[in-house]
């Protein structure tokens, strides 16, 4: 089940949106086509909307929340693998290379990510720490549902 909280800003026209799964970046491309939104801006663990002009939370609100919770909801748990193993080859795919190893994403299943270090990671003495100080770092900074990160042989 995907949560999905609002919260009012400082600012009357946006609201924050509180939740535990990841959003696309083009989670509200429809209301941003038809003019209700005027600027998404998605962060991990937080979706920030903001009204067009002439639209209020009261009327539109709603018809919003829906939108997010839908697209949110389309989102299943095994759809994170992609989005995971691209995040890791941009993060730490080239320090892993650097030293002759490899760095793939095995499985994403129940908030476990399974990854496999090979090449010379593969038997290097440490491998736990750039599992734990790099892999596991960047994946949580960015899916905070993920609840840990494990090395595997495959």
């Amino acid at each position: 089940m995907v949560r999905l909280h609002p919260e009012t800003t400082d600012d009357a026209s946006t609201m924050r949106w509180i939740t535990d799964a990841t959003a696309p970046t083009d989670v509200a491309a429809e209301l941003i086509a038809d003019g209700t939104l005027a600027a998404v801006d998605v962060a991990p663990g937080q979706i920030l909307t903001r009204l067009a002009p002439g639209h209020t939370w009261a009327a539109d609100g709603p018809r919003v929340r829906t939108t997010l919770f839908q697209a949110l909801s389309a989102a299943a748990p095994g759809d994170l693998q992609e989005p995971i193993a691209r995040l890791l080859a941009r993060e730490v795919g080239p320090y892993v290379a650097s030293h002759g190893g490899e760095l793939r994403v095995v499985s994403v299943d129940d908030g476990v990510v399974s990854v496999a270090l090979e090449g010379t990671c593969g038997h290097c003495s440490l491998r736990s720490q750039t599992l734990t100080t790099m892999v596991a770092a960047a994946v949580r900074a960015e899916f905070p549902q993920i609840r840990s990160v494990r090395a595997v042989h495959a």
